[in-house]
């Protein structure tokens, strides 16, 4: 049976909502093709910070493992 391509499911993130959904999250295309949805600006924005605070912690142990090199 061809045609019927609306229930197909979309990989995305964090909301329990489907793509498509009445609720009109703000919607954005990664690089790869994988779609983000966010239900809220308040998730986007903790979804944000915690890439910031993942980003700093790297950026802490890169500086500790350069020093071990030298």
């Amino acid at each position: 049976m061809k045609g019927n391509r609306r229930g197909k499911r979309q990989p995305h993130v964090s909301s329990g909502r489907e793509r498509g959904s009445r609720v009109s999250p703000a919607t954005r295309q990664t690089a790869e093709g994988r779609w983000l949805d966010y239900a809220t600006a308040d998730e986007m924005q903790r979804a944000l910070h915690a890439t910031l605070r993942d980003l700093e912690q790297l950026t802490l142990t890169l500086a500790v493992m350069e020093r071990q090199v030298r």
